[in-house]
């Protein structure tokens, strides 16, 4: 007869249990294995192909946060609200698909290779510890990104399909300023004007030079075709085109989609010769970049993937900081027409 004997460990090495567990060699940083976490508890839940409800899921993945954080007292609350943040973040990244009725589905696992970068982004629903030894030994993890060094793989051994980097960060196909022009010349429907005194009109050409974008927001109109913001009830922000004529609404479009607002904006700044300013710094083997604007969401989406957000007292500075891809990331602010000012 076998005695099989127990023996407690401390917080720490449960922690590293858990990690290794997940394929992390190391304890990782808090975001990295709640992302790794919910990627396992979704494929365990689905075997990737039967969606789950998100309170089945969550139920799964709260304990094993509870347990990575050592927490003692009961209270799950935290740990639900990182995990429903990680969630949308990992969305949002592409490694995981909300369907309707709150059910979520891995993505098709894929390579997103990046220019100018030594390897590519790993992106899909496939936890890491279903990938072989060597390649979880090339994945880095930057917050719930998965960077991947190619160059040290055969391509026969990850047999993986591949999304371009415009695909996966939702890039326009277009340039910005003919995208511009294709969406400020769509028909807009007739509108029956409502008095509102919430709407403001998007005036580069008021601005004061290098203005940033929050403060070119103006009552003054004249007859033409604007981009607008409406405030309703509760705070929310609405973005729509309208044509004023003599003073009043006379047409109105769609409100737009998250970030395409944003996109016209710093278009309509380079068409008034009034682009923003932004400051890029070389640090040594980093860069630095601050901006006093807003960066449309496909911007934000590979810039997550590639720095760090740094948050600052000041509430409408954006500082990011980078420690590879600067020339992939000083590319996609030159196609925002953005003034950079560079300093070593």
């Amino acid at each position: 007869m076998t005695t099989t004997a127990l023996s407690a460990i401390d917080a720490t090495a449960a922690q590293e249990q858990i990690a290794r567990c997940l394929g992390f060699e190391t304890k990782p940083e808090r975001t990295s294995f709640v992302g790794e976490l919910v990627r396992a508890v979704v494929w365990a839940l689905t075997g990737g192909q039967r969606p789950v409800h998100v309170s089945r899921l969550i139920n799964h993945a709260v304990q094993h946060q509870i347990e990575f954080d050592d927490v003692r007292d009961g209270n799950d609350a935290s740990a639900r609200e990182t995990i429903h943040s990680v969630l949308e973040a990992l969305t949002d990244a592409g490694d995981l698909v909300e369907l309707d009725g709150g059910l979520w589905l891995p993505a098709v696992s894929r390579l997103v290779p990046l220019a100018d970068v030594n390897g590519a982004l790993l992106v899909g629903g496939i936890p890491t510890r279903m990938l072989t030894t060597e390649i979880t030994r090339t994945i880095s993890h930057h917050g719930v990104f998965r960077r991947l060094n190619v160059h040290r793989l055969e391509t026969s051994v990850l047999s993986l399909p591949t999304e371009t980097l415009e695909s996966w960060a939702r890039f326009p196909t277009e340039g910005l300023d003919d995208w511009a022009s294709e969406l400020l010349g769509l028909q807009l429907p007739e509108y029956e004007e409502i008095k509102d005194s919430t709407l403001e009109l998007y005036r580069p050409d008021l601005a004061k030079p290098g203005t940033p974008q929050f403060k070119r927001w103006y009552s003054n109109v004249k007859s033409a075709r604007y981009l607008a913001r409406r405030t309703r009830i509760y705070g929310v922000r609405e973005y729509r085109l309208v044509e004023i004529c003599n003073g009043r609404i006379t047409r109105m479009g769609a409100v737009f989609v998250p970030g395409e607002a944003r996109r016209l904006m710093y278009a309509l700044d380079a068409r008034s010769s009034n682009s923003t300013i932004a400051r890029w710094t070389y640090r040594g083997s980093r860069a630095d970049f601050i901006t006093n604007s807003e960066l449309p969401q496909a911007e934000q989406r590979l810039f997550a993937a590639l720095g760090t957000l740094n948050i600052t007292d000041r509430v409408y500075e954006r500082h990011w900081t980078f420690v590879t891809g600067s020339e992939l990331v000083l590319n996609r602010l030159r196609n925002l027409k953005i003034e950079i000012r560079v300093t070593h």
